[in-house]
């Protein structure tokens, strides 16, 4: 009886647990190419997420929750689904976000560009502006969603079948320990619009880069007494890695040499030793080890601080040199040592 009693009790607690996920996952959008997801459980769990939230960083964390209404602290999980290429005529470059939380996460108050009313069964604050607005949508007390109106419509009325990830993006996307990521599917359209400049001959026409990926993840110590380790990691996936991952490494390495010098990513001294870049049979993949949980949000902090002021700095014009001022021409003097008269 006391096993079947205690049997009893787990599943009380573990089905709930189960539903929720199986909630969340009914409303990804199918044939996505990017997922970025937080799992705030885990992040507070280790005690990261009180040391970002109180960093120099955390004011932006701060306007995101006046807008929402309720503390990213209130969630367990976070998935965004955002869309990439261009879209058909009057429909946005949107996406989807997926919060999993308490029951604190509610729809926000105070959204001027939104209009209170209902997405078939569900409570919604329906966007007002545009043939394709955004929409907030709440499933039940701690699941909502938020979604450009293509995508979230048939999701709610069933006319599609939610998103599964397969191939790459589920292996990439499922590893064990994930505290954070983005993975994304990699186009050639992306590929010819780079931000800078790749020399001819490293992308590999017969092995293209086909994903991205950058995580946040968690290791387990070797044993019971040994405290978990984060690593902040990235990858980019080729087609086959027959050649791909070997040439971009040769690139990466040049620029890690050319950044240690810069003047502006001196804050980025301490790391630039730690970084390993290799090759691993499709991947060219980067790891930087950030210690144990309690020193990882300080590392993190250390790494982001920098980062924001290189992205907000604008550049400041060269001084211009004034030009000489001109001196007013002298007036002609008189004969006879500058005295008139007779």
């Amino acid at each position: 009886m006391t096993l079947i009693r205690n049997l009893s009790c787990f599943l009380t607690l573990a089905l709930p647990l189960a539903a929720q996920q199986a909630d969340a996952r009914s409303y990804v959008p199918p044939g996505f190419t990017v997922e970025a997801f937080v799992d705030f459980a885990a992040l507070k769990e280790h005690e990261l997420w009180d040391a970002i939230r109180g960093s120099a960083v955390g004011s932006l964390f701060g306007m995101a929750e006046q807008e929402l209404g309720f503390e990213l602290a209130d969630l367990d999980k976070l998935y965004a689904f955002p869309e990439t290429g261009r879209k058909g005529e009057g429909l946005s470059q949107g996406g989807l976000m997926i919060m999993v939380g308490n029951d604190s996460v509610t729809l926000p108050p105070n959204q001027s560009r939104c209009e209170e009313g209902k997405l078939g069964d569900y409570q919604a604050l329906l966007g007002k502006y545009g043939d394709d607005p955004d929409h907030w949508v709440q499933i039940r007390p701690g699941l909502l969603l938020m979604g450009t109106n293509h995508i979230v419509r048939p999701l709610l009325a069933k006319e599609v079948q939610p998103g599964v990830p397969e191939g790459d993006m589920l292996a990439l996307t499922s590893v064990k320990g994930s505290m954070a990521h983005l993975v994304m599917a990699i186009t050639d359209e992306m590929l010819d619009d780079l931000p800078f400049p790749v020399p001819e001959g490293v992308l590999q026409q017969d092995d293209k880069p086909q994903f991205f990926m950058i995580r946040l993840r968690l290791q387990p110590g070797a044993s019971a007494d040994e405290e978990p380790q984060v690593f902040l990691e990235a990858a980019l996936r080729h087609v086959n890695g027959s050649k791909g991952p070997a040439a971009l490494k040769g690139l990466a390495d040049q620029g890690l040499a050319e950044a240690k010098k810069h003047p502006r990513l001196a804050a980025f001294k301490q790391f630039w030793s730690k970084i390993e870049l290799r090759t691993d049979g499709r991947d060219l993949a980067l790891s930087l080890p950030l210690g144990r949980p309690r020193d990882a949000a300080g590392q993190l902090v250390m790494l982001a601080a920098p980062l924001m002021m290189l992205g907000t700095t604008e550049a400041v014009p060269a001084p211009v040199e004034a030009a000489p001022e001109e001196k007013p021409a002298e007036e002609p003097k008189p004969a006879g040592g500058g005295r008139g008269g007779n």
